[in-house]
């Protein structure tokens, strides 16, 4: 569910962002803020139709303690360590529910100043957060180990972690640097390691990818990309998707694709080689490319959904007109890997042909009891009011099939009056829950004393029913520092879902004003959030003097 992100700068080319070649300008904050009309005066209205009606939607509550912390990386005030990267590309965590230990397993990338490893050398860490208290459970523990220890020049970086509920354990990937007997310094491939309920590691790193000539550093994984994972509880087994720069005929260096590799649970290959997902552009044409995958199972008819962002031209775009495509892969072992027939999902400018108007970071998850699943990314549109590079966070419900059930609408609404390109969303997440689809971003926005790149975490729920209607909200989540003070922010959350409690733990990196910390401290932090309707009347203390004396 996690990856780099990447966005459209004014002044650097579509592309090159999109691929990493340079920062962009990114913001990073979300909230949910009720916009209405005072005084006759419109502050903001959010009312977007999914399949022609309104957007319903839940309310979350903060569960204490507030914006914790997870992860303590380098001395306390030392800002040379922490969660985070020298180039201010984003730094992705994740986190995964264990419903057995009822814990989550969070897991980001950082460096560390614990012998043997020194500054500036990048490893993936963990750590379990008990999800009653939000207390840390244990230690943060070490899973990666890229290169020789005290090596800066051998890195893992973006990791992904999905829970597997037949053994009790977890799988991390992540895109990583390593030495071995074939590869060479900075060729980067996926690599991934199972843990056991309490982030014991159950075997070694394994390398997951294979792409291009290993000792070809020109070959490979971007490492600003990083992987995704799902879990396939039907068959036991994994499904991770990466972005690849591959040798593989008809492909040539710098053609970057979406490719796949099936695993039973054992991380026994199922595919023999990874596979090509995405088809963007003719092929040895390096034009057209695709990037940031993310991927979802489907627990009903067994199969995966993988989405990304893409420069294509078919359907009746043009080059560097970005939007977000799909492809469907069996779950089913026995069940031979497809070759890409890939669908548009996004359609930003309203019609195909104008490179005005982009969609960038997908990410995906699916609900069981609607069967269907909920595609998220950030993308400007021409849909009014907005306006051109005015970037909000968009959203479409998705049949298992691939049929588009809605209109694609918008989640989010940065700014107090849209058409204002000076406040964007960026970074979504999404997860499913009961009836409801939880989506969390980050942002700067100019409510509540916020102000222009004063990045925060915001949350909105969408309806996995097609049908229904309201009107959609977006609630701030995070506060880190003071108000109106940009030079603290959060950026990049990730979120894992609760069944039983009908709850979620949102993480993400920032840096606070809470000592011991200080400024450019990055860490990981976090926040418990409760869905289930709570009682302001205390009815489910048990405390029976709240309770009402009369029916309503």
């Amino acid at each position: 569910m996690t990856e780099t992100r990447r966005y459209r700068s004014d002044d650097s080319p579509r592309r090159d962002m999109a691929l990493g070649n340079t920062c962009g300008s990114s913001g990073l904050s979300c909230s949910r803020v009720w916009k209405a009309a005072v005084s006759g005066v419109l502050v903001a209205a959010v009312a977007w139709a999914l399949a022609g009606v309104g957007i319903a939607t839940a309310t979350a509550g903060e569960i204490p303690p507030d914006d914790f912390r997870i992860s303590w990386m380098g001395p306390n005030g030392d800002t040379n360590y922490g969660a985070f990267w020298f180039l201010l590309f984003m730094m992705a965590p994740d986190v995964a529910y264990n419903p057995v230990t009822d814990q989550y397993l969070v897991v980001w990338f950082a460096d560390n100043n614990v012998s043997p490893l020194v500054d500036n050398e990048f490893e993936i860490f963990g750590q379990l957060v008990d999800a009653t208290t939000g207390a840390l459970a244990g230690s943060r523990f070490r899973i990666s180990f890229m290169g020789p220890n005290g090596d800066v020049d051998y890195a893992a970086l973006f990791p992904a972690v999905a829970y597997n509920s037949t053994d009790n354990q977890f799988l991390v990937v992540w895109v990583g640097d390593h030495l071995d007997a074939t590869l060479v310094n900075n060729h980067f491939e996926v690599f991934g390691r199972r843990l056991s309920a309490t982030g014991q590691l159950l075997a070694s790193q394994l390398r997951l990818s294979y792409t291009g000539p290993a000792s070809d550093p020109d070959y490979g994984v971007p490492w600003w990309v990083g992987p995704d994972v799902a879990y396939n509880s039907t068959n036991n087994s994994y499904f991770v998707v990466w972005c690849a720069d591959s040798n593989a005929p008809p492909h040539v260096n710098d053609e970057f694709e979406i490719w796949g590799r099936r695993f039973l649970a054992t991380m026994t290959p199922v595919d023999s080689v990874g596979y090509e997902i995405s088809a963007m552009g003719p092929a040895g044409d390096t034009a057209y490319y695709a990037t940031q995958p993310a991927v979802a199972w489907d627990a009903v008819h067994n199969r995966y959904l993988t989405v990304w962002e893409g420069d294509h031209n078919g359907f009746g775009l043009v080059d560097d007109e970005v939007e977000i495509f799909g492809q469907f892969v069996s779950g089913n072992p026995a069940s031979p890997f497809p070759s890409p027939s890939n669908f548009q999902i996004s359609f930003m400018g309203g019609s195909n042909g104008n490179a005005a108007y982009d969609a960038f970071d997908p990410d995906v998850a699916y609900n069981v009891n609607f069967d269907n699943f909920l595609v998220t990314w950030v993308g400007d549109d021409n849909q009014w009011p907005t306006a051109d590079d005015e970037f909000e966070v968009w959203g479409r419900l998705t049949s298992w099939d691939g049929t588009l059930l809605s209109s694609q609408y918008r989640v989010s609404a940065m700014g107090q009056f849209d058409g204002n390109t000076l406040f964007s969303a960026h970074s979504p997440a999404v997860i499913s829950g009961l009836d409801t689809y939880h989506v969390v971003w980050h942002a700067d926005d100019d409510t509540f004393g916020m102000v222009n790149d004063e990045f925060e975490v915001f949350t909105a729920d969408v309806p996995a029913d097609p049908t229904s209607t309201g009107l959609l909200m977006q609630e701030r989540l995070t506060t880190m520092g003071v108000n109106g003070d940009p030079s603290r922010g959060a950026f990049d959350p990730a979120l894992a879902y609760d069944f039983e409690r009908d709850n979620a733990l949102v993480v993400w990196w920032g840096d606070d004003n809470i000592s011991p910390s200080v400024d450019d401290e990055f860490e990981i932090l976090g926040q418990m959030l409760a869905f289930s309707m709570v009682f302001n009347d205390g009815f489910e203390s048990g405390n029976t003097s709240k309770w009402s004396s009369s029916v309503p």
